[in-house]
C-alpha cells in the first residue's frame, strides 16, 4: 500500500473524483510509492500560485496528476466539461495545465536537490468518470490519459505504463539511460515537498476521519454476533483492536433486550467501570470487574473473608470460593441466564470458572455464555490450559480477523515493537508512527512534553491524550507534570475529579481493554524475552489515531532484534 501524504483526504474536498482516486491509489500502489495530495507550486512560470492535484513519487520517477471528474471531452483541440445539469462548459486545456505544473515541479526539485541530477517529472490527466472514445485518441494524448476503463483495473498497472512512456521519452531527449531512483532519493524528494503536510488536515480532523474509516469495517463483528445468535456457548478469539469489547457490550445488550439476566464481566477494574457505564440503562445487566462483583456478593451476604491478600492464591482461589458461599447464601445459584466475559484470558483460572458455574443457569456445560479473549494479553498470570481445553470442548470457536481500532501505521508499529502478529487493517490510513529514544529521565520528560504540545496545537484536547507506562505516575519522570505548558497530568485512578485540561496517565495493565485517540507510551523496559513483548503489545494497541512510543535508547538493539522476528498476521 502506498504512503499517503496527508494520510487522510480532507472530506471537505469537493471533488468526488479526487476522493475516490485517493482511496484507490492508497490500496493499489506498492508500498515503495508516495502519493502527495494537493501540492502547491509557488514558482509556476505563468501563475503566482499553482496547485497540483496529486504528485506520485516512486522508484521510476515523479508524476503529476490533474484530475477532472464528470463528463469531459475534446473537440477541435478545445476541452469541455458537462455539469450535473447537462450544461457544457469550456475547460482550460488540462494537459497543458499539468504539463506546465510538472515543469515547475521539476525546476523546484532540481534547484533544491542538485545532487539528484538523473530524475525526471512526468505527468498524466485523470478522467475517472468517462470512457475516452477511440476515435478521439491522438498521439499527444497517448499514455497520458487515465479513464473509466483504466479505473476498472489496478492503478499500479496504469503507473507502470506511465513509467514506460516517460522513461522512453526522457531517455530519447537526454540520450542516456534513466536508472531507477534509490529509496533514499525517493525519500529526499518527498521530504523536500512535504513540509506543509503534517499540519493539514489538523489532528482533530484526522481523528474524526480515522474513526469514520474504522467504523466502516465492523461488519465482521455484526456477522459474528448474528451468526452465533442461536449457539449457546461460544469462545471468540481476536487480536488487539478486533472489537472484542464492543462485541461483548453489544451481546450483553441484545440478551437483555431479549429478557435475559446477564452477567457482563472482566478482570480489569477500569474496563469494568466502562462496561457498567455503557449498560447503566439496563436493569437486567450486572456489569463489573470480577473482583468488584465478588466483593459486592460478600457485602450483600454480610460475609467477611480472612487471608493473606499479598498471596495470589487468595485472589484466585479463596476469594472466589467465598463468593460462591455468598452466592448460595443469597439464593442466587443459577441466577444469570447468560454470561459475557471480556478479556477472558485474564480469568481462565479454575476458581473463577467454578464461580461462573454456580452463577449461571445450566452451568458452564449447559448454560449460555460468550468468552472474548486474546491469549497475548494475559498480563495478570498464566492461563490454565486444562480449563481452556474443557471450555473449548463444550463450545463453538471463532477467530476475529479484522482490526477495527488501529490505523495501518499503528498496527505496523505494534507488530514491530512487540513481535506479535497483528490482525489486518483493511484501509484505515493514519499518521506515521515514529519511535522517539530518550537518554535520561530529563530527556524523556522533555520528549513527552513536546509530544503533548504538538497534539494540543493540532486540535487534540488534553484529556484525549493518554500516557501509558508500566509503573505508576509517582514512579516516573512525569510526576512533576508537563513541562512548559498549562496542562497538568492526572492518573485515571486519581480519586479527585478528572480535570479536562489535564493529560491522562495510566499503567498499561490498568488501561487494558480501553483506547485513546492520542497515546504516548513510555517506560516499557527490556523486551520480555522470547519472541513477544506483551506489555508493548497491550500498550501500543490502545491507540486509535496517534501513537508515540518513547523508549530508552539503550534498548534499541533489543527492539531491533524483536522487530526482525515479527511476522504479519
Amino acid at each position: 500500500m502506498a504512503k499517503m501524504l496527508p494520510p487522510l483526504i480532507d472530506q471537505g474536498i469537493e471533488s468526488a473524483a479526487e476522493r475516490k482516486l485517493f482511496d484507490k491509489m492508497a490500496v493499489e500502489l506498492p508500498d515503495d510509492w508516495y502519493v502527495l495530495h494537493s501540492v502547491g507550486m509557488p514558482n509556476h512560470p505563468r501563475k503566482l500560485w499553482a496547485e497540483i492535484d496529486f504528485v506520485l513519487v516512486g522508484p521510476s520517477g515523479a508524476y503529476c496528476l490533474e484530475v477532472k471528474g464528470g463528463g469531459v471531452s475534446r473537440r477541435d483541440n478545445v476541452w469541455y466539461s458537462v455539469d450535473r445539469h447537462g450544461i457544457e462548459h469550456r475547460l482550460k486545456d488540462p494537459v497543458d495545465q499539468v504539463a506546465s505544473a510538472s515543469s515547475a515541479l521539476y525546476a523546484f526539485l532540481r534547484d533544491g536537490l542538485p545532487r539528484l541530477s538523473a530524475f525526471f517529472v512526468g505527468y498524466a490527466v485523470v478522467f475517472p468518470d468517462v470512457d475516452w472514445p477511440q476515435e478521439d485518441a491522438a498521439p499527444d494524448l497517448e499514455a497520458l490519459i487515465y479513464t473509466a476503463e483504466d479505473y476498472r483495473r489496478s492503478f499500479d498497472q496504469f503507473v507502470r505504463g506511465l513509467s514506460v512512456h516517460w522513461n522512453k521519452k526522457v531517455e530519447s531527449m537526454r540520450r542516456q539511460k534513466i536508472a531507477p531512483l534509490a529509496p533514499k532519493s525517493v525519500r529526499a524528494i518527498v521530504e523536500h515537498l512535504r513540509h506543509d503536510f503534517d499540519l493539514r488536515p489538523a489532528m482533530s480532523t484526522q481523528v474524526g476521519q480515522i474513526r469514520e474509516q474504522l467504523a466502516r469495517y465492523t461488519s465482521e463483528q455484526y456477522q459474528v454476533l448474528d451468526g452465533f445468535a442461536d449457539t449457546p456457548r461460544v469462545m471468540i478469539r481476536g487480536g488487539a483492536g478486533t472489537g472484542k469489547t464492543w462485541m461483548a457490550l453489544e451481546e450483553a445488550i441484545r440478551r437483555a433486550d431479549a429478557g435475559q439476566r446477564v452477567l457482563l464481566t472482566c478482570f480489569n477494574k477500569r474496563l469494568g467501570e466502562m462496561l457498567a457505564r455503557e449498560t447503566a440503562a439496563f436493569e437486567s445487566i450486572t456489569a463489573t470487574h470480577m473482583h468488584g462483583w465478588m466483593g459486592d456478593l460478600l457485602r450483600q451476604a454480610e460475609m467477611t473473608i480472612e487471608g493473606d491478600a499479598s498471596d495470589s492464591r487468595f485472589w484466585l482461589d479463596q476469594y472466589p470460593q467465598a463468593a460462591i458461599d455468598a452466592l448460595s447464601s443469597l439464593g442466587m445459584n443459577g441466577y444469570f441466564d447468560a454470561l459475557v466475559v471480556d478479556e477472558a484470558q485474564d480469568l481462565f483460572q479454575p476458581g473463577f470458572a467454578i464461580l461462573w458455574e454456580n452463577a449461571l443457569s445450566g452451568g458452564l456445560s449447559g448454560g449460555e455464555w460468550r468468552l472474548f479473549y486474546d491469549e497475548h494479553q494475559n498480563l495478570f498470570g498464566e492461563i490454565d490450559e486444562a480449563l481452556v481445553a474443557e471450555l473449548t470442548a463444550t463450545s463453538s470457536q471463532f477467530r476475529l480477523t479484522i482490526n477495527c481500532r488501529n490505523t495501518q501505521s499503528i498496527s505496523a508499529a505494534v507488530a514491530k515493537l512487540s513481535g506479535v502478529a497483528m490482525p489486518r487493517v483493511l484501509k484505515a490510513e493514519g499518521p506515521s508512527v515514529a519511535e522517539l529514544w530518550f537518554r535520561s529521565d530529563d530527556d524523556l520528560h522533555q520528549k513527552v512534553s513536546e509530544t503533548v504540545e504538538r497534539c494540543v496545537k493540532g486540535g487534540i484536547e488534553p484529556n484525549e491524550i493518554v500516557v501509558l507506562a508500566r509503573r505508576k505516575l509517582e514512579n516516573t519522570a512525569l510526576v512533576d507534570g508537563i513541562r512548559g505548558s498549562d496542562y497538568g497530568i492526572q492518573g485515571l485512578d486519581d480519586v479527585a475529579p478528572l480535570d479536562p485540561r489535564s493529560v491522562r496517565f495510566s499503567t498499561i495493565a490498568g488501561f487494558k481493554g480501553l483506547e485513546a485517540p492520542a497515546l504516548i507510551v513510555i517506560g516499557v523496559d527490556q523486551p520480555d524475552g522470547g519472541e513477544i513483548n506483551k506489555g508493548m503489545y497491550v500498550g501500543l494497541s490502545r491507540a486509535s489515531a496517534f501513537l508515540t512510543p518513547i523508549l530508552d535508547v539503550k534498548l534499541k538493539p533489543a527492539y531491533a532484534e524483536l522487530a526482525s522476528k515479527s511476522q504479519p498476521a
